[in-house]
């Protein structure tokens, strides 16, 4: 199965998924609700399900509020990564700044300054996102060790954040972007990784059982 190459084609989601409705005027939720299509047609229902969905209902409340430009070509057109890693990846490089947020000059100030506390919520959320997505990840590995080995950085994040999850400092273990990159870096090269991990866990057995 595979969970990094969602290709996604341009489908009408509005008579597929409720989600559609709603994303008409935002790119960015509509390219989400694409992804959300193609995870129902595959049937897959592991982390990039949990991620595709999480930020689909975290973005309902600022629908109007759109991508930059340059970001939705990142995060809605470049293929080796799903949209929503794509996103989460963003997310933690350069935070709510990869939004278009609503001028000073705009009329309703209140409505601004909702968007932006939204915003703001959804950058503080980021950490505990990256985190429950890692995990979830983690529990997909044929052996205990396996991302561990060819995933850079990924146990030095898990093993730090259950020590930080009760408290606020979660956000402090985002702060090294090099260590991010070099963990997505890993995270392109997934479904290969697991698929030399299962194959090495088949020879593992087969050699205890004399086989």
């Amino acid at each position: 199965m595979q969970y990094n190459s969602i290709l996604i084609p341009l489908v009408l989601l509005s008579l597929a998924f409720p989600s559609a409705l709603w994303a008409q005027k935002n790119k960015l939720l509509v390219c989400l609700g694409e992804e959300e299509t193609q995870i129902h047609k595959r049937k897959i229902n592991g982390p990039i399900y949990k991620l595709n969905q999480h930020f689909i209902n975290e973005l309902a409340g600022i629908n109007d509020v759109p991508l930059k430009d340059e970001f939705y070509q990142e995060i809605c057109k470049k293929k080796i990564l799903s949209p929503s890693v794509n996103l989460l990846y963003h997310l933690l490089l350069q935070g709510k700044s990869i939004f278009k947020i609503p001028s000073r000059s705009t009329k309703n100030v209140g409505l601004r300054q909702f968007k932006i506390a939204l915003l703001g919520n959804l950058q503080r959320s980021v950490p505990h996102i990256m985190f429950n997505y890692l995990s979830s990840l983690q529990a997909l590995a044929p052996t205990p060790d396996c991302l561990f080995k060819h995933v850079p950085n990924l146990a030095y994040y898990l093993e730090r954040y259950k020590y930080l999850e009760s408290g606020s400092q979660s956000g402090n273990l985002i702060n090294d972007k090099e260590k991010i990159k070099e963990l997505f870096a890993g995270l392109k090269k997934l479904d290969s990784i697991l698929l030399k991990c299962k194959r090495t866990a088949i020879r593992e057995r087969k050699k205890r059982s004399g086989g």
